[in-house]
Formats: structure tokens, sequence, C-alpha cells
């Protein structure tokens, strides 16, 4: 798990442009090691919790903590390309009701792992074009969806303080990303998929 992290943290600090954005490293209470020793000196803020609070509490700690306009929650098994976080501030600029900016995910064989999601017929969330190929053109259109996987998020800061962040009763990790997408479209806001930005 730590050689994942950090490959992610050498893809953001790759791909992100000096004195773009700061990055933040949090580590859950994780049993086997202290990131904190991995990555002192590295120009990175990292943090431990004393104990585990789960996906939504980890990232509600760390956003607490940063600084500038936007968050982006970022898994440690998503690695980042080049020019993604200029495409998820176009996409922001150009659409002023977003509240919520997700890219292109791919797996390592380079089919779709997340080009936003939707909901099925029982209300059921789900990833649209899953496994499918990322070139076609249903898949690069810059549009809004009905939410955006946790795996990679952007928001603004201040809209998720304002709303409370991530609910935390979601301790495993799964669906908090969802329930934020939908309060925050409750909020008046849009949740926008970006194609240009690929991780």
């Amino acid at each position: 798990q730590l050689g994942l992290v950090m490959r992610g943290v050498a893809h953001l600090q790759a791909t992100v442009p000096a004195g773009m954005a700061e990055i933040i490293v949090g580590d859950d209470a994780s049993p086997d090691c202290d990131c904190r020793d991995w990555f002192a000196g590295g120009g990175l803020r990292v943090f431990r919790n004393d104990q585990n609070l789960g996906y939504g509490g980890n990232c509600n700690a760390l956003a607490e903590r940063a600084a500038g306009d936007y968050l982006a929650f970022v898994n440690s098994d998503a690695f980042a390309r080049p020019g993604w976080a200029e495409a998820v501030l176009a996409c922001f600029a150009a659409h002023p009701e977003a509240g919520i900016v997700g890219p292109k995910l791919l797996f390592p064989n380079g089919r779709l792992q997340s080009a936003g999601g939707l909901y099925d017929a029982r209300k059921g969330p789900y990833h649209r074009h899953l496994g499918e190929v990322a070139d076609q053109r249903c898949v690069n259109i810059e549009e809004p969806v009905s939410w955006i996987t946790g795996a990679v998020m952007v928001t603004p800061v201040a809209l998720f303080r304002q709303l409370g962040g991530f609910d935390a009763a979601y301790q495993r990790g799964y669906f908090e990303d969802v329930d934020y997408c939908e309060r925050v479209k409750q909020g008046g806001h849009q949740v926008w998929y970006c194609p240009n930005a690929e991780f």
C-alpha cells in the first residue's frame, strides 16, 4: 500500500505546476508504517491520525488543514496524467454552477474505470461506460453527471466546509462520495465530468 501512495504522490508532484497547489498526505493511523517517516523533507505536508477515521473522516480532517480555493481528493491508487489540474480548473471557470468536477479514470489497461456516474432504474449508482474504450466520443464530452467517484474528486473548499464535508458514517469508504454529490446538487450546484483531466 505504501508503494501505491508513493507512486501516486510522485505523479501528483510531476503533473501539478509549481506553485499551483499544495499536496497533503493523510495517514489514517496505518498499522503498517508511519507515512511521516517516508515523506519527511519531501516538500509535502503529511499528517497521521491518532486513530482510524475511515475514508470520509480522514478526508474531512485533511480538508480542515488545507489552504487554497479547491480540494482535490485523490486515492492512493489513482495516478495523475499531465494537464489534469489545468483541465479541472478550466471546467470550473467555464461552468460557474459547478460544485464538483471529476476526471476520466482509467484502468491500467487503458479501459474506462469511470466517466462520471448515473443511477439505474432502482436508483442504484453505477459508473458510466465501465470497461469500455476511452477514445470513443460519448466519453469525451464535458457534461453534467449524477455523481463523481471519490477516487478523484475536486470541489471548492468553501462549499465542502459549508456542507460539513463527507458523512463519516460511511466508514468503509463507499457512498460518501455519492451522498456528497447529492447534497451539492440540493444546494443548487451541479456535478461535472471533465474528460480532459485523466487519471
